[in-house]
């Protein structure tokens, strides 16, 4: 399942819990490199660890394709929590565009700087009109 990333073959199921651990637990390179220079007789005396580290030392880029499977798993829960958060702010964004008093302070801000930008060193720079 891991060499062609796919969850649904018949056997045993990576779940996200299990490739999670199997990332945390992966071996460093110097653990693959002492398991490298085992002699091969004496591989049969390698407990399970080592056994499971001689097996998937040959796994073309072990800890990525981890991590893409990791992230496979993790991407449908993760676009629904965006669509979650867009909701929010879409009804946000149509709650400020459609409230008449947020427009009415603002006018009156707007106003109220046009006063006070008229009468600086500058003179007569006054703002703009909101529609």
């Amino acid at each position: 399942a891991l060499l062609r990333m796919n969850e649904s073959k018949p056997g045993p199921k990576l779940d996200l819990e299990k490739l999670t651990s199997l990332y945390n637990l992966r071996p460093t390179s110097e653990d693959l490199q002492t398991i490298r220079d085992f002699p091969e007789a004496e591989r049969a005396t390698l407990g399970k660890v080592e056994k499971f580290f001689l097996e998937i030392m040959d796994i073309p880029r072990y800890d990525q394709r981890l991590e893409c499977f990791i992230f496979k798993l993790k991407f449908g829960a993760r676009v629904e929590e965006l669509r979650a958060s867009l909701k929010v702010v879409e009804s946000a964004t149509i709650q400020v565009a459609r409230s008449k008093l947020l427009s009415r302070i603002l006018e009156v801000v707007l106003k109220l700087g046009n006063v006070l930008n008229g009468g600086t060193g500058r003179g007569g720079s006054y703002g703009f009109k909101l529609d």
